[in-house]
């Protein structure tokens, strides 16, 4: 699982603060994608899509409880 990014208590920090690490958290997950994709011989495009509707059938769930 990727970790997400830190935000200070009060919930400001600089845009280009923001930038930087989201650049970080995308090539955290782009890396993970291939090291996925090689072991498990599926595409990346296939496992990014399976993680997104993973991520989308929970948020339907947390939402109706």
């Amino acid at each position: 699982m990727l970790q997400q990014p830190r935000v200070p208590p009060t919930g400001q920090r600089q845009a280009i603060e923001i930038a930087i690490k989201w650049r970080e958290v995308l090539a955290q997950k782009q890396a993970l994608l291939r090291i996925m994709a090689h072991h498990t011989g599926h595409s990346i495009d296939k496992l990014d899509k399976a993680r997104h509707h993973r991520c989308t059938a929970l948020h339907r769930v947390w939402r109706c409880a």
